[in-house]
């Protein structure tokens, strides 16, 4: 399978369990499968964590068979539209924006897979309990609404637990054609 990934950063695995996780999900897939990485914040991650630090995670991933784009809006577009893909993996809802739609144009073949790493929307709606305060109830429905919209537009969502995936089943209508547990079971 060609698989496209799109995640906000190149993950620098061991700084956060999040990036760990998909850094592993890479390597996973990188071992049976052509895998590119388009990281959407790069020029950002150069400049906060610097270009050595970067550079050297760039350098693990292609080691292990990832192939990372520039971060350049024109690199995805044309990967989208020169080359067959047959799955696109987003990191992350906020990592979809516009590109999916571009994605299900360009590659109707290809599946659109979701990883949840949690569901944001329920800890924003915990802060919000919490504090009661109107901003944070606010924020934690806009970010709900941008979440679940995201998951209506995918084939498929990694869940990190049982409970999450209820969570998701028990809030919105299911679109998708399955979810799953394991980012190794869900490949196969």
């Amino acid at each position: 399978m060609r698989i496209l990934a799109i995640a906000n950063v190149v993950p620098l695995r061991d700084r956060s369990a999040g990036w760990f996780r998909f850094y592993h999900m890479l390597r996973i897939l990188g071992r049976e499968h052509e895998v590119h990485l388009h990281p959407l914040d790069l020029e950002w991650q150069l400049q906060y964590y610097g270009e050595e630090d970067t550079k050297h995670y760039t350098r693990e991933l292609e080691d292990i068979g990832v192939r990372v784009t520039k971060g350049k809006w024109g690199d995805l577009r044309n990967l989208i539209r020169s080359q067959p893909l047959d799955l696109a993996f987003f990191e992350h809802y906020g990592s979809m924006r516009d590109i999916v739609d571009h994605i299900r144009f360009w590659q109707p073949q290809a599946r659109v897979v979701m990883d949840t790493i949690d569901v944001a929307y329920q800890r924003f709606h915990a802060k919000a309990k919490l504090t009661a305060n109107q901003e944070d109830l606010r924020l934690a429905q806009k970010v709900k609404t941008a979440e679940l919209s995201a998951y209506a537009m995918s084939d498929l969502i990694i869940a990190i637990s049982r409970v999450e995936a209820a969570l998701l089943i028990s809030t919105m209508t299911p679109t998708w054609t399955g979810y799953c547990f394991s980012a190794r079971k869900c490949f196969r």
